[in-house]
């Protein structure tokens, strides 16, 4: 997936970031997107090319403060149950899990480990969310596939929703100013504005 985003520079021009959402390593074809880059460079306008994939250290650093503080959880239930659970405002048992407990699951993710490949972190959120998607998240989830730009480096890569934000933030120093999206997709990113808002106050 790709975006745009304006971002407002001291001498109050703008600079036009292209981004490319590359979260997912099993998908390496963006035919469409680079064929924007070469229109864009046809009618001289500049720009420059940023990839989710080049935050990953940050990401991951962030991902490890939620899980010290108790705002993310590692969970093993199996999908269907899963979603079955969520549907019927179920609480996981997972989520009483202690934070010794996260860090060690959340480190056999990162090392993409068989106990690994079993998890995923999820947002300790409120189970009787009126959206259903919105019931405690997945954030990440392993991934074993070779990255196309970084290799077998990381095993572990977010979700749509909880890296875009972050992004958005990190590159436009503490605001979600520029990067334009569907109400869906913005819905679906609700719970991590303030994730990110309370973590930037904090940097």
């Amino acid at each position: 997936m790709t975006r745009s985003l304006s971002v407002p520079r001291i001498d109050g021009k703008s600079s036009l970031k292209i981004h490319f959402d590359d979260t997912n390593p099993a998908k390496k074809n963006n035919e469409f997107a680079y064929n924007t880059l070469n229109d864009l460079k046809t009618m001289g306008i500049n720009y420059e090319i940023t990839f989710t994939s080049d935050y990953s250290p940050q990401l991951i650093g962030i991902t490890q403060k939620l899980i010290e503080e108790g705002k993310a959880f590692i969970d093993d239930t199996p999908r269907a149950q899963m979603q079955s659970e969520r549907m019927a405002e179920i609480d996981f048992k997972c989520r009483n899990n202690t934070v010794a407990e996260n860090i060690k699951l959340w480190n056999e993710m990162l090392a993409g480990s068989d106990r690994g490949l079993q998890c995923c972190l999820r947002e300790k959120v409120d189970m009787q969310h009126p959206n259903k998607s919105l019931r405690e998240p997945v954030y990440y989830r392993c991934n074993l596939t070779p990255h196309h730009r970084i290799g077998p480096k990381y095993k572990i890569y977010p979700t749509y929703d909880f890296a875009c934000p972050f992004v958005d933030y990190i590159q436009a120093n503490g605001s979600f100013y520029g990067s334009l999206r569907t109400k869906w997709l913005m819905d679906g990113m609700m719970p991590v504005f303030g994730l990110c808002k309370e973590w930037y106050a904090e940097v």
